[in-house]
């Protein structure tokens, strides 16, 4: 099951959901949203993954909870408005090349779901 498209800090095209990233203009980190309605597991942790192929990706990002245990209820929930960095050094790679970005859902039982490019 394809999770929804990532949102991004920079102005993305459309109607190809495209973006282009200049390093030299790149403040910070290129940052990515996992948008709300994106199906994660909440005991479970989110990552980014560059590279055209998503099952051996060129670069994965380190793995963030998903979401936090509640006292109250005996559950994990989800967290919202979760934002993954992606370094500066990370694009280096990529310089003058296309290539794809997704988030990718990784559940506590080695399950995983990534996003539409």
């Amino acid at each position: 099951m394809a999770l929804p498209v990532p949102g991004l800090n920079i102005p993305v095209t459309e109607p190809l959901d495209q973006a282009e990233v200049s390093l030299s203009t790149l403040t910070g980190p290129l940052v990515v949203s996992v948008p709300e309605d994106a199906t994660l597991f909440p005991d479970g942790a989110v990552n980014v993954i560059l590279g055209l192929d998503p099952e051996n990706p060129a670069w994965e990002g380190a793995e963030i909870s998903a979401g936090r245990w509640h006292n109250d209820t005996e559950e994990y929930q989800r967290l919202t408005n979760v934002k993954i960095d992606v370094p500066k050094t990370a694009l280096e790679q990529f310089v003058n090349k296309t290539t794809q970005l997704r988030y990718k859902a990784i559940g506590t039982s080695g399950l995983t779901n990534r996003s539409d490019p």
